[in-house]
């Protein structure tokens, strides 16, 4: 007896429903993740996802256009503000460009036309306008005229377009209607700072501090502009190489007058302080990177490089930077803080004062947790720091590696009443500890905040979800339950927003990808609906751009053993999830190839322990594991899966990916397929990916024989009308060959990939 099928009929093949919301979450990830991705390589991926989800061009445009839109509205942006206003108005603009010119996937008329259709979203586009006193409409497309992507007399009538849907509302919009009263995003205004930065020079201090005094100003955002437009440009490590190379050479005191060691301090503190603010807020900027210890070794010796490298190996472990060695308490520094006097001098060497901050905060850390302690006292002791906020910023430091006590938020508490700053009189000194502030805040915020219980969240098929998700601490290990809440809103919401990939990252950095595969895949599964489990599967597409190739493959391997592991594949013959995890898995293939000729192309690959590719690899054992499956020799639910699978690739889009995928099929596993159950093995998904053969011995009309003996089938009139395509030698299949390795792809023997 056969065993019973729940599957669609294979016979009829269908184009599947289109989703987009992979778009939204992908200028998630890019806009405030990944902010130094190149731009031809998001240029390259949007097209091939664009390619691989049925999306037009024009549809794609209008997608990542409106997807920086909703990240903006979305929630309170704060940190990440610059990021998405440099995305939207510097990367959007070049991105298209490097698709129009380089590409050649879209032309000026799609990108008309999908400006037409966000022109159409007037309630959004007044809210987000409303909210950040800009015309979006405009200053985007004053960037595509700049780059030649667009007329004058086309930008023209978007302005009248927007300046008519201004004077039909009320309140903030109508002082819009006037260019005069808008304001300019800071992103598009940085070239005049760039060129002084062009003209910094490291030898010569009194040139370079008021190049470096102009961009701590207005609290940094200036700074963050400028960092924006650097990451765009791809020369935001040539910039921080100049700032650390400033700050080495002034950590030690080399002579001078009064009016040389005040300029040394203002130098050493203003670059440590840019540092630090470019780590805090761009963290996948890596530190090796960032301090340029590839252009000069010695840099590895800098204190910037030791004391960061130190604290990024502690704040998630919550283990003390001073755990090395043993902290003593210092009477005499003590004795200097509360006399309200730094506990250093002008002349010390400020690396070694650096190294002493642990002791510091140790001492002062003995006096918080004396029961007596007098507030007033410690609050002396700490506004010594004003005077070289760099300290204060490595005193946060290590406090935020100390565990949660009661001496640590009266700690806390003392501190954030000095941040005014209000007894800084000298103007320079107090830019310089705002732009400090602006930077530390959030981790201040973080030591003292408490973490309320989650609620479980349960599936539902009608169900409604808060929109605000809440940003997560700066180095929170985020449980199941949140990372739960974080992937089943954005399925239910069809957009992944900048805080629940966050949120994702993190849970990923700290747990691994195996972690994430498995609780991904378990979202899917506790769909009720088609739909519940689609959207689940676009947001774990999307969640694994946070590390594209290691994510990607680790998933293909996961799935797969998923569904033909002997204690739950009976699940994959039910439905949803069969049709649901066979369309992932091709989408993720589908992806992954690109992703891998990508990294091959920047990155070649060296000589591999098993002398080939590790993802084509990878791909090669998954087919065989397929085959081997039909060799059984009776139909069962993951023969069924296989079933899926391939129908998800006959109705799939032809796309480049999708072409080079089906070359790695073989046609033995139609064969073993239609003697199982030939009513599965439908003719038209076979010539879907085969297309028509020259060698009749393993060709089409072998195929068709099959079918004919099994099942009656007819063969069409025309069938021999269409053109041949070439066969590809039959591989001798080994048994050492079908075991799938236990090992995962980002195995050191494979491949090197650094999160």
């Amino acid at each position: 007896m056969k065993f019973p099928l729940n599957l669609p009929d294979y016979s009829v093949i269908e184009v599947p429903k289109t989703y987009t919301a992979i778009i939204y979450g992908m200028v998630s990830v890019y806009s405030t993740l990944k902010t130094i991705t190149p731009i031809d390589e998001m240029a390259e991926v949007f097209d091939v996802v664009g390619g691989n989800f049925l999306l037009s061009k024009p549809q794609l445009l209008e997608k990542i256009m409106k997807a920086t839109i909703l990240c903006k509205l979305d929630y309170d942006t704060g940190t990440r503000k610059m990021h998405l206003q440099a995305f939207n108005f510097l990367k959007i603009p070049k991105l298209f460009l490097y698709m129009f010119e380089t590409l050649k996937s879209i032309t000026k008329e799609d990108i008309i036309e999908a400006i037409d259709n966000i022109c159409k979203e007037v309630f959004m586009l007044n809210s987000i306008d409303a909210k950040m006193n800009e015309n979006i409409i405009k200053i985007m497309c004053q960037e595509f005229v700049k780059i030649g992507l667009m007329s004058q007399e086309s930008l023209q009538k978007y302005i009248d377009i927007r300046k008519k849907d201004y004077l039909k509302e009320k309140g903030v919009l109508l002082a819009l209607v006037d260019s005069e009263d808008l304001t300019i995003p800071p992103v598009i205004n940085s070239d005049q700072i760039k060129q002084l930065i062009s003209n910094l020079s490291e030898s010569n201090n009194n040139t370079a501090l008021p190049i470096l005094t102009s961009l701590i100003e207005g609290g940094g955002e200036i700074f963050d502009a400028l960092c924006a437009s650097y990451l765009t440009e791809e020369q935001i490590y040539e910039f921080s190489y100049k700032l650390i190379m400033l700050n080495v050479l002034n950590e030690p005191f080399l002579g001078g007058d009064d009016e040389d060691k005040k300029m040394r301090s203002s130098i050493f503190d203003i670059t440590f302080l840019c540092l630090t603010r470019l780590r805090y807020f761009h963290k996948d900027l890596r530190l090796v990177k960032l301090v340029g210890i590839g252009k000069n070794e010695d840099l590895e010796k800098s204190t910037f490089y030791k004391w960061n490298n130190n604290y990024v190996n502690h704040e998630y472990e919550r283990i003390s930077i001073d755990s090395a060695s043993t902290p003593t308490a210092d009477p005499v520094k003590l004795n200097t803080l509360q006399c309200g006097k730094p506990f250093w001098t002008i002349t010390d060497h400020y690396g070694e004062m650096i190294e002493k901050i642990p002791d510091i905060g140790y001492t002062l850390w003995k006096e918080f947790s004396n029961p007596k302690v007098n507030e007033k006292e410690m609050r002396i002791c700490l506004i010594s720091f004003h005077q070289m906020p760099c300290f204060f910023v490595c005193l946060i430091h290590w406090l935020d590696t100390q565990n949660l006590a009661p001496a640590k938020k009266l700690f806390v508490k003392i501190i954030k009443s000095i941040l005014p700053g209000n007894e800084i009189t000298d103007p320079e000194a107090r830019e310089r500890w705002m732009f400090a502030v602006s930077a530390i805040k959030r981790v201040l915020e973080d030591m003292i905040k408490e973490t309320q219980p989650r609620p479980y969240i349960g599936h539902m098929n009608i169900t409604t979800t808060e929109n605000f998700l809440p940003m997560p601490s700066h180095n929170e290990i985020p449980d199941v339950v949140l990372f739960r809440i974080s992937f089943q809103q954005s399925s239910r919401r069809g957009f992944l927003n900048p805080n629940a990939a966050e949120i994702i990252n993190q849970r990923m950095i700290t747990n691994g990808i195996e972690d994430w595969c498995a609780l991904g895949i378990d979202e899917i599964f506790n769909g009720q609906t088609m739909d519940d489990a689609l959207a689940s599967i676009e947001t774990m597409i999307v969640s694994a751009f946070c590390n594209l190739t290691v994510c990607l493959a680790e998933l293909a391997r996961n799935l797969v053993d998923y569904m033909l592991r002997p204690d739950i594949y009976c699940m994959s013959i039910a439905q949803p999830y069969s049709m649901c995890l066979a369309r992932l898995l091709h989408r993720v293939m589908a992806i992954l190839i690109w992703a891998n000729e990508y990294r091959l192309r920047k990155t070649p690959l060296e000589d591999d322990a098993f002398g080939v590719d590790p993802i084509m690899r990878t791909f090669d054992i998954i087919l065989k594991r397929f085959y081997k499956e039909t060799l059984t020799g009776h139909l069962k639910p993951t023969v069924s899966f296989i079933v899926g699978f391939l129908y998800e690739v006959a109705i799939a889009p032809t796309t480049e990916q999708h072409l080079k995928l089906i070359k790695l099929f073989e046609k033995n596993l139609f064969f073993n397929i239609v003697k199982l159950e030939p009513t599965q093995a439908s003719f038209e998904v076979f010539l879907k990916i085969f297309g028509m053969d020259e060698d009749p011995k393993y060709g089409i009309v072998q195929y068709a024989t099959l079918l004919q003996r099994r099942n009656g089938f007819e063969l069409p009139i025309n069938f021999l009308t269409a053109p041949p395509v070439t066969e590809k030698s039959e591989q001798t299949l080994g048994e050492e060959e079908m075991e799938f390795s236990n090992k995962s792809v980002q195995d050191e023997h494979h491949f090197e990939i650094e999160q």
